[in-house]
């Protein structure tokens, strides 16, 4: 689990190495949506948990746009890589499963 942290580390260091995608607002959008995608998994399928995040951090840039600070395409770019790894994350865990059975 470690070697996970540390890998998990490495691409979020590569991804927001630079300008705003470096702000800390950034990194929680990826880390909620990565943690978000293996959470729905079980219940549905990896396509539909996939797209559940996706319209969730959607919604919440559009409550940002009404009522906060505006819509952030940045903010949705951390979402969509944040999906992007839980995705590969979910799917790996699913390999490893039947590896095991």
């Amino acid at each position: 689990m470690q070697a996970l942290y540390k890998i998990a580390d490495i691409v979020h260091s590569a991804l927001f190495g630079m300008g705003r995608l470096r702000e800390e607002d950034k990194k929680k959008h990826f880390w909620l949506s990565f943690a978000l995608v293996p959470a729905i998994y079980p219940w549905t399928s990896l396509a539909f948990a996939t797209v559940v995040v996706l319209l969730l951090g959607l919604l919440k840039e559009c409550y940002d746009h009404r009522f906060g600070t505006g819509f952030c395409w940045y903010d949705m770019s951390a979402n969509g890589m944040g999906v992007s790894a839980g995705v590969a994350f979910a799917w790996s865990l699913t390999q490893m499963g039947h590896a095991l059975f």
